[in-house]
């Protein structure tokens, strides 16, 4: 039986990971006028992938996925979030190599 490839979609995802242990210095404004207290907060890195997709994956589908994607790609992240997707090219059927 032959299955016929599906096309797919090259997306530009921009996103942020939560790691342990990277921190950001903030300065906190205290109660009195010049008055500031350094904190470490956690640092959120962000990063951009291109990567195909199957065309299909829409909506809460495609959402799920790139999180499954990202989750896997970084396994010691605490929290990942998606800030934009965006599509660079529809339709593409890839050639099985």
């Amino acid at each position: 039986m032959s299955r016929s490839p599906l096309p797919h979609n090259k997306l530009q995802v921009h996103y942020r990971v939560l790691q342990q242990g990277e921190t950001a210095t903030v300065w906190v404004a205290g109660t009195t006028a010049g008055d500031t207290v350094p904190e470490r907060w956690p640092a959120w890195l962000s990063m951009t992938r291109i990567q195909w997709f199957p065309a299909w994956l829409e909506g809460e589908q495609l959402d799920w996925a790139l999180l499954q994607q990202l989750r896997l790609s970084h396994p010691m992240a605490d929290q990942v979030a998606v800030d934009r997707v965006t599509v660079l090219r529809q339709g593409v059927v890839l050639q099985e190599r």
